[in-house]
């Protein structure tokens, strides 16, 4: 449902509607009318793989040299 996918991703279940409504995340309509959406886990893996953001390198540096690391 969308409330879990929401708790899943840690979101509110309004932006599950807006990524649903934009074709970011695939999902079903069952039944009349607007029907109830439902997302399979795997979608949701799927998002979430496609969502990911490579840290560069020297971002790295910068967090390692806050905490005295570097």
């Amino acid at each position: 449902t969308v409330r879990q996918a929401a708790r899943r991703l840690n979101v509110a279940d309004r932006t599950i509607y807006s990524l649903c409504s934009s074709g970011a995340l695939a999902h079903r309509r069952i039944g009349v009318g607007r029907g109830t959406i439902r997302i399979a886990s795997e979608e949701l893996n799927r998002f979430q793989d496609n969502s990911r953001v490579a840290v560069r390198a020297s971002e790295t540096v910068v967090v390692d040299h806050l905490f005295g690391s570097a």
